[in-house]
């Protein structure tokens, strides 16, 4: 899903950020990567979705939680527990009428 130079991994995401936009809030895609502790010989990070500039916080746009993600989503909680991510699902994207 292609918006502007930035290509999206889903729909929701794409229509967050035509949210953003026409709301005036300046955003990054995919701005931070945080890296994980892990016992595997693979490096694995977490990179939320979106950086609003100006509220200094992460958006992670979730329509839904494989086991994985959500294991790596709690990871992340732990090793950064001053980094702010908020999690926009369907119900939060309802009521902002983005979708």
């Amino acid at each position: 899903y292609k918006y502007g130079d930035i290509y999206f991994r889903s729909s929701w995401e794409l229509k967050v950020a035509v949210f953003f936009d026409k709301n005036n809030i300046e955003w990054e895609y995919e701005k931070h990567k945080f890296i994980l502790p892990s016992n595997a010989k693979k490096e694995e990070s977490y990179t939320p979705d979106f950086y609003l500039l100006d509220q200094h916080k992460h958006i992670e746009v979730k329509g839904y939680w494989r086991l994985d993600a959500s294991e790596k989503f709690e990871r992340f909680k732990k090793e950064y527990p001053g980094v702010v991510v908020e999690i926009w699902d369907k119900e939060k994207l309802k009521q902002l009428n983005i979708l």
